[in-house]
């Protein structure tokens, strides 16, 4: 993801980002990592997460997001789904509610701790869409 943050797009060739819901990747960029995920419509935007189907992204820098982040990460995202074959031009992005860190080694450690937190939201959703789904089928 760090290669796909810096504009290159060499790596990942077989993957098809439209057969999957969400996309999530740690970037280290200047000794710094930060969390990309592509949105899917079982997370609320307020995530941080690229998601092809929905055409959203989410960034999140654990000494904060900025504006000029949210961005680049709207721009990269866009251009890595243009590589891959899907051309939207109009992605959203946003950033979500997180620790900050107060140092400066536990970048990392957050990162790892808010892609779980992520992916588990994003399991309980499709648990919840599946419970309810077999609810309607019983009635």
């Amino acid at each position: 993801m760090s290669a796909i943050w810096k504009g290159t797009f060499k790596g990942l060739k077989k993957l098809e980002p439209q057969v999957y819901d969400v996309l999530v990747g740690a970037v280290c960029s200047e000794n710094h990592w930060t969390l990309v995920v592509s949105d899917i419509q079982f997370i609320p935007m307020t995530n941080n997460a690229m998601f092809p189907k929905e055409k959203r992204c989410l960034y999140l820098d654990p000494f904060g997001a900025k504006p000029e982040g949210i961005q680049k990460c709207i721009d990269i995202t866009r251009a890595f789904m243009r590589q891959r074959g899907i051309h939207q031009s109009r992605w959203s992005g946003a950033t979500l509610p997180h620790p900050v860190q107060n140092d400066m080694t536990s970048c990392g450690v957050i990162v790892c701790k808010v892609s779980n937190f992520a992916c588990s939201l994003f399991y309980m959703a499709i648990m919840i869409e599946l419970d309810e789904l077999s609810n309607s089928l019983l009635l």
